[in-house]
């Protein structure tokens, strides 16, 4: 699912500009943007469930950190990409999809290292093959188990 929208993000992000009615000097830094946001678009998709898992087990603060880690490398990321600052190229509105997409990979890590520190992986199946209603073990907090396994 996310190949097709990396792919119909890439081919289609010109005609979609150009439907929106953006005008001739908006739709190629438009594009670039748009084709870079939608190859990384699994980021963001990891984002969001790894956050929503989180928080459903009990854990809300890690995905707050990862979010705003995340935040404070984009805007810093932003104008050495953009403007090509330093050993950085010149990148404009690429090179802002760009860090965005970085950032959104830093916080996946960020969110995906609680599961996998010292064995506290979520078990959702059980040995005969049913979910369970809780994680074990998922963050620092254990997860209180709201209904009977």
């Amino acid at each position: 699912m996310l190949r097709r929208i990396a792919l119909f993000g890439w081919f289609l992000s010109a005609p979609v500009l150009r439907l929106l009615g953006a005008s001739p000097d908006v739709i190629g830094p438009g594009t670039d943007y748009l084709r870079v946001i939608c190859l990384g678009s699994v980021t963001m998709f990891l984002t969001m469930a790894l956050s929503a898992g989180a928080r459903g087990f009990g854990d809300a603060i890690t995905p707050m950190w990862a979010l705003g880690i995340g935040a404070v490398i984009n805007v810093g990321l932003d104008p050495l990409l953009i403007f090509g600052i330093g050993p950085f190229p010149r990148m404009g509105a690429a090179g802002a999809a760009l860090a965005t997409v970085i950032s959104r990979a830093v916080g996946v890590v960020i969110l995906a290292w609680p599961l996998y520190q010292h064995g506290r992986r979520p078990r959702l199946w059980t040995a005969g093959g049913g979910l369970r209603c809780c994680a074990s073990r998922a963050s620092a907090r254990s997860a209180r188990c709201a209904c009977s396994a």
